[in-house]
């Protein structure tokens, strides 16, 4: 469905809702369904399709992996983490699923686990921005602060085009004369 794209999801709800009238056990029509609540923040209600199309059609991680962000958007960290594993064990969203567990980890206060998969993460897409920052972050809240610049240094240093606009943009507040805003 190419609505999502668009997001009309009232649209695609519509046409979903009567692809469903004329089969009832649909798992694609289910899953597309769980998406469209997905995005619509209606996490329970993309729960409850995604689990029967779960059921439906058990072979396909992809179905576990929309279920995943429904559960970690409704604090089930457990049940997302269980469906993140099955990504990763299927090589499904393998580097995004790694991420959104490290996050659970960190909702559960474990960083040590955190931090292992940013590592495995970053084994798999090596320039992944955000995760380089998280591992940074949480390095730094170990206290372990070399390796938590050398990590950011490694950011500016792959991302220096960035590192460059900052600095213009800090030359800037310096000639406007809002150098506070610099320190931002």
């Amino acid at each position: 469905m190419s609505y999502n794209a668009i997001r009309s999801h009232e649209k695609a709800l519509k046409d979903v809702n009567n692809a469903l009238r004329f089969k009832m056990d649909s798992a694609i029509v289910l899953y597309n369904r769980g998406i469209i609540y997905n995005n619509k923040k209606e996490y329970n209600l993309a729960i409850a399709d995604l689990n029967i199309a779960c059921r439906l059609w058990p072979d396909s991680f992809f179905v576990s992996y929309a279920r995943a962000f429904a559960y970690l958007n409704t604090n089930q960290y457990d049940k997302a983490a269980a469906d993140f594993e099955s990504c990763v064990q299927h090589n499904i969203f393998k580097d995004t699923a790694l991420a959104n567990l490290s996050y659970i980890s960190l909702e559960q206060f474990d960083t040590t686990k955190a931090l292992n998969y940013l590592n495995r993460t970053l084994e798999i897409q090596p320039r992944f921005i955000a995760v380089r920052i998280q591992r940074a972050k949480i390095l730094a809240c170990r206290k372990e602060y070399a390796t938590a610049l050398a990590e950011i240094n490694g950011v500016l240093a792959a991302n220096d085009t960035i590192l460059k606009a900052l600095k213009v943009r800090e030359r800037i507040y310096d000639l406007t004369g809002e150098k506070e805003k610099a320190a931002a």
